[in-house]
């Protein structure tokens, strides 16, 4: 039986929700809105199938097929369909060659009032709702049982997610059903909390007066290294913010399970592990025009296999994986020392409080940045 006593032990993918055969496992929410497994003791049988499925451990089920993992960087030719993109585009191209072929893609996108989960999509119109970050975890909800009847139909399935989703998926799936799998994980930072992001919606409205008919979380046009969410309301005004994004690489709304992940190294459990470049300046100067340039890990034989489908039409460049080594693939992000605080705070007093103690809405946020102006004219004037 399945039994969460240290939160860092589970990291919500709902695995051991879908296997379990007697439905006595519910996922609840905690103050930060992260989902953990309860398991109703008057339904379960103690099969043991929940613990059994759990991937979110450094014994993680080895996938690789014997493919020599290769590293590329890589962009969309379209500069129209990059600009849409959060960095190279490489989901979008690899997505809709899955698309075309007729199979069928499940991504993380927004719901109607904005929240993150994951959706099912059979067109390139529905593409479009699955693109782009989300700092933000998002509700897989049944995805994983749809998957199974998708597979199980015969289609072709592309599933894109964090690697403990990923992981989660293959453990729940019966391996003969796995033949027309692909999976794509994202490099990850670590998950924020559905609760903050949900009450910055509420204040993002409330000060505007406005509802938030779309957002994106990390808007390019400001620049590709940049964090600025974007906000467009219902009455056509556009707004720019980040304090969620602040306060999310700050590791005050991680889950706790992300300090500790297992998955944060080079032996990936999917196909074809994407993100951002970072590296790019090892590889090309040509890149350093801020228009994004996507990190390919390809893992499996099934990778190379969609890589190679894909790369007759976009700009694609085998490189070392030191090239583009980044903290992710080495370690789990580090546990900021004032995370519990944040959170007793966050408890007991709500968002706003912790927005300005912690975040870009405060007096200390102000006089922080005050401090960086001051030292960056000090280094100008003594050149």
């Amino acid at each position: 039986m399945v039994s969460i006593i240290d939160k860092s032990n589970c990291c919500g993918c709902t695995a051991c929700v879908n296997i379990c055969p007697r439905n006595a496992i519910k996922m609840k929410p905690d103050v930060l809105g992260f989902i953990y497994p309860s398991v109703d003791e008057d339904l379960c049988v103690n099969c043991g199938l929940c613990d059994r499925v759990c991937q979110f451990n450094k014994e993680y089920k080895d996938y690789s097929d014997g493919f020599d993992q290769i590293a590329y960087a890589f962009r969309f030719s379209d500069e129209s369909e990059l600009m849409k993109s959060q960095s190279g585009g490489a989901f979008y191209a690899i997505a809709s060659h899955i698309i075309q072929g007729e199979g069928i893609v499940y991504g993380a996108g927004f719901s109607d009032d904005l929240n993150v989960q994951h959706k099912r999509v059979t067109s390139l119109e529905q593409l479009d709702e699955i693109r782009f970050s989300k700092y933000v975890q998002s509700d897989l909800g049944s995805v994983y049982s749809m998957i199974l009847t998708d597979l199980k139909a015969g289609n072709v399935v592309l599933f894109s997610g964090t690697a403990c989703q990923v992981a989660g998926l293959k453990s729940y799936l019966p391996t003969r059903y796995q033949k027309n799998l692909i999976t794509i994980d994202i490099i990850c930072h670590g998950v924020p909390s559905p609760a903050v992001w949900r009450d910055y919606l509420k204040y993002v409205q409330g000060k505007h007066k406005s509802q938030i008919i779309q957002t994106c979380f990390r808007d390019k046009n400001c620049g590709w290294n940049t964090n600025l969410q974007r906000f467009i309301f219902s009455n056509g005004v556009v707004k720019y913010g980040q304090t969620s994004n602040y306060l999310y690489f700050r590791g005050y709304t991680i889950r706790e399970s992300c300090n500790v992940c297992p998955f944060t190294n080079l032996r990936r459990v999917s196909d074809i592990t994407i993100g951002d470049f970072w590296g790019w300046h090892n590889i090309s100067e040509k890149f350093n025009d801020d228009k994004g340039i996507s990190l390919l890990l390809v893992n499996t034989c099934i990778g190379a296999n969609i890589i190679d489908g894909i790369s007759k039409s976009h700009f694609l460049q085998k490189c070392k994986t030191a090239d583009c080594i980044q903290p992710q693939l080495v370690h789990p992000t580090i546990k900021n020392p004032k995370h519990d605080q944040f959170v007793h705070d966050y408890t007991r007093y709500g968002f706003l409080y912790v927005a300005k103690k912690y975040g870009d809405l405060g007096f200390n946020y102000r006089i922080t940045q005050l401090k960086k102006l001051v030292k960056s004219i000090i280094r100008h004037e003594s050149k």
